[in-house]
Order: C-alpha cells, then structure tokens, then sequence
C-alpha cells in the first residue's frame, strides 16, 4: 500500500491524480462539494507545478494559485449564505416564519426590511393606491374592506404583494390595530434590490406566491385555515 502511493504521488502521476479530482467534481450538484474539490485539485496541481521540473513553473503556478483564491472567496461566499448564525437573534422568529428562504437570502431581504411595533393604527394600503411599502404582519389584529365586504383577517402573511408584483394599485383597504408586530419593506427601494440581486427577487417571488396561494387555497377551502394562520373567509389578495 505504502508503495502503491507513493508511485501516485510522483511528478508524473500528479498532473492525471489532478485532472481526474478536478473530473470528478464535475459529477457533483452541490455547489460547496464542487469548490471543494476543484481546489483540492488545484492544489495538486500546483504541487506538480513545483516537483515536475528542476525550477518550479512559476507562471502555471500563478495562475492556479489566482483561480485557487478566486474558488476560496466563492465558497466563503456559499458557506456565509448557508449559516443561520448570521441572522440577528431578534429575526430567527421571522426567518423561521419564512420558511425554505435561504439564511443567506434572508439576509438580504432584511437589510431593506425594518421590523416595528404600532403605536397606532395605521392604514397599510387603500383601494386604487399604489402602497408605498410592502408588509409582512408578523403578529396583530387586521380589518379587510374589500368591494362591499368587510372582514378580519389574522397574522403572518403579506400585504401589498400583488401591487407589487404587477405594478398595479392595491386592491383593498388594509388597517392595521395598534400593538401589531410587522415588517415594513419601502417599495421603491426593494424593487432596485430585486433588480440588482436576482437571487433576491426569486427568493421574494417565492414567498409572495407561496403566500397568495394559501390566501386562494383557504378561500376556495381546498385548505383548514388552522394550518395556514388564515379565516376561511379570505379570498381576496391584497
């Protein structure tokens, strides 16, 4: 056995134990076991870079020593955006109520997002007007008038995604009872976002059409609303 590695660990079975690494990280789907073994690969290569000639080959050296770099602040990158750690201890609650969103992505949605506590009512978005904000109710009391109907709804869901999605003005009249707990994202500001971080706006997208498709599946009652913190009632989208 002892001899068997090291015949593989000479110069010239280095460069083929290199590329058939590097080979076999290509047959991986997760993103971190692909960097990783691309850089153990490159990092075989690059002993071979040193051992193979009386000099070492600087220039070859370089660049894989530059790719290797490159490779490490992509999977710092991956690792950073995978770790709940990094989330401020008074947002797990929230995180935990988005779901499958990504440590990472949630992150990033927050940083434009601020949570608050009403003082007051407050009216969130009125029939025919575009909303200024986008709101996640994290807990509290609301009051839906819609069309000639008039209903209470309870928390833990969106209001102003479908103004937001489709450019259009909100189609109800939200009030929001002082003590409520929620989330408020400025429009404007979260649509630059999303244009600049698509990982942002598929995450974004995600929870608002998980979101409206439990609003349609409770009032259809293809669901028990007890599962989905919504009133049998709710058919509407905001």
């Amino acid at each position: 056995m002892y001899g068997l590695v090291t015949n593989l660990l000479t110069p010239d079975n280095l460069v083929f134990l290199a590329a058939a690494i590097q080979a076999a990280a290509l047959l991986f789907r997760g993103q971190i076991k692909i960097r990783v073994s691309l850089l153990i690969g490159s990092m075989v290569y690059l002993i071979y870079y040193m051992t193979v000639a009386t000099e070492p080959l600087w220039e070859a050296m370089i660049a894989t020593a530059a790719m290797s770099v490159a490779n490490v602040f992509g999977l710092g990158a991956l690792l950073l955006g995978n770790t709940v750690r990094l989330i401020p201890a008074r947002q797990i609650p929230l995180y935990s109520m988005f779901g499958s969103v990504a440590p990472g992505e949630f992150r990033a949605l927050m940083r434009f997002g601020k949570i608050r506590r009403l003082t007051d009512d407050e009216v969130l978005t009125s029939i025919g007007e575009v909303p200024d904000s986008l709101y996640f109710i994290i807990d509290g009391e609301l009051e839906i008038q819609q069309g000639l109907g008039r209903f209470r709804t309870p928390s833990r869901h969106f209001i102003g995604e479908v103004s937001l999605m489709l450019g259009t003005p909100a189609s109800a009249t939200v009030n929001i009872k002082a003590g409520a707990q929620l989330v408020e994202w400025p429009r404007e500001q979260l649509i630059r976002a999303m244009g600049r971080h698509p990982k942002l706006k598929i995450a974004l997208e995600s929870l608002l059409g998980r979101d409206m498709a439990r609003k349609v599946a409770v009032g259809a009652g293809q669901i028990d609303a007890k599962y989905v913190n919504y009133e049998p009632t709710v058919a509407c989208l905001f």
